[in-house]
């Protein structure tokens, strides 16, 4: 009789390491199933967004923080959207080169929308969150790349997204971001 005992208790034992390793696959199957599904995250004028959004839910959410910051003077618009990738565009009226890599910070401030003095030097009543910042009329401005390289890191710190490429234009009346997942 105690043999058979024995054999139970190593039966059930058995039976219970089976049910732990089907809920370790489970969770890791659901855990799996979540990674493929999950959205893809943006930062548009402060608001951080998604790819599983409609591109007009993506207009109204930014277009009403635009208007609140900007008095109306600025235009928010989803040019391209899918899962993967997004392409945003910000209608405004600024008078800079498009053929420089540049950025200046009031268009850093419209995508961020995490206040000018992120993109001041320090003697000018700022706290840079970039270097390098130049100084070109009443504006500074730094090169693309470093906006990038900010905006990436923002992402991670915020959602921990990680985003292949980011590419952005700077026009006299618009600016056009593409971000591609």
């Amino acid at each position: 009789m105690s043999e058979r005992k024995e054999k139970d208790r190593c039966l059930s034992r058995s039976n219970l390491i089976s049910e732990k390793e089907l809920r370790n696959n489970l969770n890791h199957q659901i855990t799996k199933n979540q990674t493929i599904t999950m959205k893809n995250y943006f930062i548009a004028n402060g608001a951080i967004l998604d790819t599983g959004m409609s591109a007009e839910e993506i207009e109204m959410a930014v277009q009403e923080n635009l208007d609140e910051s900007t008095g109306g003077l600025v235009q928010f618009r989803v040019k391209e959207l899918s899962e993967s990738s997004i392409t945003i565009v910000f209608i405004r009226d600024f008078l800079t080169e498009p053929g420089k890599s540049i950025i200046f910070d009031c268009d850093m401030n419209l995508i961020l929308n995490i206040g000018i003095e992120a993109f001041l030097p320090e003697k000018f009543g700022g706290y840079p969150l970039l270097y390098p910042l130049n100084f070109a009329g009443k504006n500074f401005y730094t090169d693309m790349t470093a906006f990038i390289r900010l905006y990436k890191t923002l992402l991670l710190m915020y959602r921990k997204q990680e985003v292949e490429y980011i590419g952005i234009r700077c026009y006299s009346d618009r600016i056009v971001m593409k971000i591609e997942f």
